[in-house]
């Protein structure tokens, strides 16, 4: 089941225990309803996801190169890039993110830009992803994607972020928790890095920056 399913299930549980606990006398109604009401108004005034992230930096484009292969590319980069970082995150495997909504080949060139978040609070990963979704020729690579933009663009990654590479959460790794994972670059402020795995159901913060590919032939 997919985060997004689970939170579903969760919310409809909740609605029922509600409507029982105010039918059985346990809740005031009105109490309940100011309450409920409350959060409509809330998201009424909520920014729309456009209005609260903003470009980070522009990488440029990354090319995959000559003689990649996707079913061993994550093995690879593993076997030559372990020791640069100073966390790795041994679930970031070639069988743990085999499906992802783009699956690069040799020869594909993207352009690369990082966003980060500028609204106060924390924001969703669906909220992320719509954004994502909106930016022309967008495409979902995933872990090897993230790992490419470490090998071509590590040093131009402003310091201090982390860095997702989104995907829909059925294409995501899924835990031994049953939360879906997000493969993440972060780059610490002193120069170190650090190749790891995030929740999809988890609230993100300003610290958590996303990268977005996109293939250029498929803009408008």
């Amino acid at each position: 089941m997919s985060s997004d399913n689970e939170i579903l299930a969760r919310l409809f549980k909740q609605q029922a225990t509600i409507g029982k606990l105010v039918l059985d006398g346990a809740r005031d109604p009105n109490a309940v309803a100011a309450l409920l009401q409350s959060i409509i108004d809330t998201a009424a005034t909520t920014p729309a996801p456009s209005a609260k992230f903003a470009l980070l930096c522009d990488l440029g484009y990354i090319e995959v190169p000559v003689g990649y292969e996707f079913d061993t590319a994550l093995k690879s980069f593993r076997k030559v890039n372990r020791k640069k970082f100073y966390y790795y995150n041994d679930d970031i495997s070639d069988a743990n993110f085999n499906n992802p909504s783009r699956v690069l080949k040799a020869g594909d060139r993207l352009r690369v830009r990082a966003f980060h978040q500028t609204a106060a609070g924390t924001t969703t990963s669906i909220e992320r992803m719509d954004f994502l979704r909106a930016q022309s020729g967008n495409v979902f690579v995933g872990a090897q994607g993230a790992a490419l933009v470490f090998e071509q663009k590590c040093a131009e990654l402003p310091k201090g972020k982390w860095y997702a590479s989104f995907d829909e959460a059925d294409r995501l790794y899924e835990g031994a928790d049953l939360r879906c994972r997000v493969p993440d670059v972060g780059a610490s402020t002193v120069g170190g890095f650090r190749f790891d795995l995030g929740g999809f159901g988890s609230p993100w913060d300003r610290l958590n920056a996303f990268l977005c590919f996109c293939d250029e032939s498929l803009s408008a």
